[in-house]
């Protein structure tokens, strides 16, 4: 092979490999600590970013995805699949809960059934009332852990910031 053919061959070998690579930029600065910090807002409740409270995530039904926490190092993200479990369990318990005590207090509201005591009825139903409330209760306690947890998956993000601006 002649002597030019290889350095033509080489020089565009290394011009597509050049071209191929991604391009160079400058790197992103780390967000400073006063606008990225997380925190709890109660009224409405969600989760709010920075100084300036810059929604995040609004709290529902169920946990909310959040990207920030969910993206973050090993403590963090830890702390927020406990956060979203919890939630989601407390949430589930709920909603049983309610739809038990809606249907005791059906059953009490039902005129009694002639085939049976004629106070049959509100016993069962009060039964069934309380044991929604009893499952509504566990949903409580739930939910009390999962705030627990995103305070913790929180603190773990917030301290991985850094305190210049």
């Amino acid at each position: 092979m002649l002597p030019i053919k290889q350095l033509t061959l080489g020089f565009v070998a290394i011009a597509t490999a050049i071209s191929m690579s991604a391009p160079a930029t400058a790197q992103e600065r780390a967000c400073p600590y006063i606008r990225c910090f997380l925190s709890i807002q109660h009224d409405p409740s969600r989760v709010v970013q920075g100084a300036a409270a810059t929604p995040v995530a609004e709290f529902g039904a169920f946990a909310p995805r959040i990207d920030l926490l969910a993206n973050g190092s090993d403590s963090t993200r830890h702390y927020y699949q406990a956060f979203r479990a919890a939630y989601n369990r407390g949430s589930a318990f709920h909603l049983v809960g309610a739809a038990a005590f809606i249907a005791g207090a059906i059953v009490v509201l039902v005129h009694p059934n002639e085939n049976f005591h004629p106070t049959a009825n509100v016993t069962t139903g009060t039964g069934i009332a309380l044991g929604g409330g009893l499952v509504s209760a566990f949903g409580m306690v739930s939910h009390h852990q999962a705030q627990l947890d995103l305070e913790r998956s929180m603190a773990f993000y917030n301290q991985a910031l850094p305190d210049g601006s």
